[in-house]
């Protein structure tokens, strides 16, 4: 029968503790210089190795070779018995099972027999905070002055439930928590010995989801290569058996939600939450990843790094909005583990999201018109008009529009008109803007002799291909611009460096190229470059329309001509608020 891996690996010298430099060296410089006490408390959370750290030192109080740094030898007679479990003078006890005084009188009675194969024995006992006020109480004056042969080694995770009286007889080593790197470094050695290889960003799971525990890693490792299903003896981890396998949802799944939560598309957030539950992804997991990608958004605004944020949607987040979702997202965790209903936690976050970024029924635009002073009947205090918002009387179809678009003043004629209409631009989907032509000669042209015009012409047609393969991978394809065609390869240009990375995903360029495919007969290779200048850039209204008002006066039938620029854009009627 093979043992699991937190077991397997487990630390057999002080050298090979991870993360705990402070509590090692002081006990090998205790063990080498003879100056090891009488009591031990190790204090720290689980799985940081206090029990193994304690059965270390047993081992070398009674090591017949000790090493001159105060390692044991791991090879001698008492060495050997204590890692194989066979070690009469070493004496293990569960205080959450042997909690009471019956327990503690009786080892009380055993203590003051010598040691049988050993120099001292030694009590290791776990959790010692389980003990009753009357165990205490009979292993106060034990603990105090115990014979010369015993050591007495305490662990606990919850140090605020040991009596003074007990801390106060006892030398006190705080555990640290694992850190990322730390965690890191354990599972890359226990592969090497496994001969097992991982991808760097299934590690990267492991490592977060082991929250600063090493046996909580090893064990997460230990699930996922024995529920590997593709090779009865795996030798590579992917990520997406880990995210299978640990039921973790994908990022993409995350950002997503967050992006349908700001954009105020209820709907669609409630149908991924019923995506979510189908799939078996685990709820709990799946809300602590998003608190990640809210804390990322809030520190990087804190730091004035927001020009630099991965995540598209953070424009349109201010850091009250923020720190709303927060909270929203910490009472949901909470609610998830007692939930009759599983989803309900995460519907009643979205149901109360909706009132930071509902949509209203019929889309406002609001256009800021600056003038110069006219002097005019209207003109508010020194002479200058005041500011005027301007309504469209329906829903603008193009959908949500970040940046802010400006236009060159016009003079009042029909010809100006024209040209403000021309320069007021909206980054409109190409596939929205495409039409449908078929290749008269009923021959589809190999991606090789392909030209960017005939990419284009029909890229409303490969969008439309692609969205069954894969509608995230369609969303952020949308989202991108054709930048070149260029032997048989689409370049695309993207905003961020996340966009970059789903597309460029194997599964995701297999999707890419049967679409393609689908549409012109040929598959296609894809790759992407970074363009900022396709990032949105303001998470102002829907649309903004700033008036440029250098040097031009107002004539009569300018107010009129305004609003009839603006409504040859919109189409609709415009009225003055």
């Amino acid at each position: 029968m093979s043992q699991v891996m937190y077991r397997k690996y487990r630390s057999q010298e002080f050298d090979d503790l991870i993360g705990q430099g402070h509590v090692v060296n002081l006990l090998k410089n205790a063990v080498a210089q003879d100056q090891v006490s009488h009591a031990y408390l190790f204090y720290g959370s689980r799985g940081l190795g206090k029990t193994s750290t304690a059965r270390i030192l047993a081992k070398a109080v009674n090591c017949l070779q000790l090493k001159p740094d105060g390692n044991p030898c791991g090879v001698c007679t008492s060495c050997s018995a204590i890692r194989e479990g066979r070690f009469l003078d070493l004496v293990e006890i569960d205080a959450a099972s042997n909690r009471g005084i019956d327990q503690i009188r009786e080892l009380k009675e055993k203590i003051e027999f010598s040691p049988s194969e050993g120099k001292k024995k030694v009590y290791i006992i776990d959790e010692v905070h389980m003990l009753t006020t009357e165990a205490f109480n009979a292993l106060l004056k034990t603990l105090e002055e115990p014979p010369a042969h015993a050591i007495f080694i305490l662990a606990t995770t919850e140090i605020h439930k040991v009596p003074a009286t007990i801390l106060s007889r006892c030398q006190r080593f705080d555990f640290r928590p694992a850190t990322d790197e730390d965690v890191l470094v354990l599972l890359n050695r226990v592969l090497k010995q496994e001969g097992v290889t991982a991808d760097d960003t299934a590690l990267s799971l492991l490592v977060e989801n082991a929250r600063g525990s090493y046996r909580d890693a090893l064990s997460l490792l230990d699930v996922v290569v024995s529920g590997q299903k593709e090779d009865k003896t795996p030798k590579h981890i992917s990520e997406e058996e880990v995210r299978m396998v640990l039921g973790l949802a994908d990022s993409t799944m995350v950002y997503f939600l967050l992006e349908k939560i700001v954009n105020g598309n209820a709907s669609e957030a409630l149908d991924l939450v019923s995506e979510l539950a189908e799939k078996g992804v685990n709820l709990g997991q799946f809300v602590k990843y998003t608190l990640n990608v809210l804390r990322d958004i809030l520190i990087s605004g804190m730091r004035g790094e927001a020009g630099k944020e991965e995540y598209s949607f953070a424009v349109h987040l201010d850091r009250q909005k923020t720190l709303k979702l927060i909270n929203l997202f910490v009472d949901a965790e909470r609610s998830l583990k007692d939930a009759l209903v599983p989803t309900l936690p995460l519907e009643l976050l979205i149901a109360d999201a909706m009132e930071l970024f509902e949509k209203e029924s019929a889309t406002e635009v609001e256009a800021v018109v600056s003038s110069p002073p006219t002097g005019g009947a209207d003109a508010g205090p020194g002479g200058k008009e005041p500011k005027k918002k301007l309504k469209v009387g329906r829903k603008i179809t193009i959908g949500k529009v970040s940046n802010i678009i400006k236009r060159k003043p016009y003079r009042g004629t029909a010809e100006g008109r024209n040209a403000s209409a021309q320069d007021i631009h909206v980054n409109e989907p190409a596939a929205q803007s495409s039409e449908k032509q078929v290749d008269q000669r009923g021959k589809q042209a190999s991606p090789s002799s392909l030209t960017r015009d005939q990419v284009e012409k029909r890229w409303g047609d490969f969008l439309k291909a692609l969205r069954p393969f894969n509608s995230h991978l369609y969303a952020f394809v949308g989202r991108s611009r054709l930048k070149e065609v260029k032997d048989g390869e689409l370049i695309l240009a993207v905003a961020f460096d996340f966009h970059k990375d789903r597309i460029e995903m194997p599964k995701s360029r297999s999707a890419l190229s049967e679409a393609f495919k689908s549409v012109f007969g040929q598959p296609v290779k894809v790759c992407c470059e970074l363009d900022d200048s396709i990032r949105p850039s303001a998470p102002a209204a829907d649309v903004v329309i700033i008036e440029e008002t250098e040097s031009y006066a107002r004539s009569s039938g300018s107010k009129a001509s305004i609003y009839d620029s603006v409504s040859e854009v919109f189409g609709d009627e415009l009225v003055a608020v």
